[in-house]
């Protein structure tokens, strides 16, 4: 599995379009208008990084690992080769998991030199506060690369992967807290993104965030496991 997932970042990594797509996202960050307060300062730059972090680089990760990977058919013949299936999912998750850290660190430090450069007086507790909303970012990321991931494996199909991963970032976080104002029900409390936002606001606060044991234990190893376990019972044309 670990030369899987080897092959797999070395070849992603001589793309051109790869370094083109993150080329363009660092530029954005970069020629960002300064504020006039470092409170505005750092909000516009969190605003950007999230953006950016977890709406593009999620979905460009996705169809790096997995676009040429089951056009060409190299899913089905790596499993014609004997690797179990569980282990692909697992895989093939983790090198979104590599990629998109390899494609958001720099966003990160974007946000530092231009804080830097900035002349604002940006206070140290300010700069953790930054490196926190990346950590939780990724993680945000991670979840819903989770689930485009489970759709992928049991469609078969990267259209419905990446179907499925475009509405987690944009469409059901909104949809359930909409949902929870009008219903006496928890609904997004309890979801991955729910979960992870308390325990940000938590960690802020000098408060464990404990939230985030049952979010990754269901939401990300649990969904990884039901999608292996589906997977290895899907017929397919070897």
């Amino acid at each position: 599995m670990i030369r899987m997932i080897r092959a797999d970042i070395r070849r992603i990594l001589k793309k051109v379009m790869f370094y083109i797509i993150c080329l363009i996202a660092y530029i954005i960050m970069f020629t960002i208008k300064k504020e006039d307060t470092a409170i505005e300062q750092i909000s516009t730059m969190k605003v950007a990084m999230e953006l950016l972090g977890s709406g593009l680089f999620p979905i460009a990760v996705f169809i790096f690992v997995y676009g040429e990977e089951f056009k060409a058919g190299v899913i089905h013949s790596v499993i014609g080769r004997g690797m179990s299936r569980a282990k692909i999912v697992t895989a093939k998750y983790l090198d979104c998991l590599i990629l998109q850290l390899v494609c958001t660190i720099p966003l990160l430090l974007i946000v530092y030199i231009k804080d830097a450069i900035s002349g604002l007086p940006i206070s140290p507790q300010q700069n953790i506060d930054i490196f926190w909303s990346y950590v939780f970012m990724y993680l945000q990321s991670a979840g819903c690369l989770a689930f485009g991931t489970m759709a992928l494996f049991l469609t078969v199909s990267v259209a419905g992967g990446m179907v499925t991963l475009i509405t987690f970032i944009m469409v059901v976080s909104d949809g359930l807290k909409k949902i929870q104002e009008y219903i006496p029900l928890r609904v997004y409390d309890f979801y991955y993104e729910g979960l992870v936002d308390k325990a940000k606001a938590d960690l802020l606060v000098g408060s464990a965030p404990w939230q985030l044991i049952p979010a990754i234990a269901i939401y990300i190893v649990g969904v990884l496991i039901l999608t292996g376990v589906l997977f290895e019972r899907k017929e397919l044309d070897l």
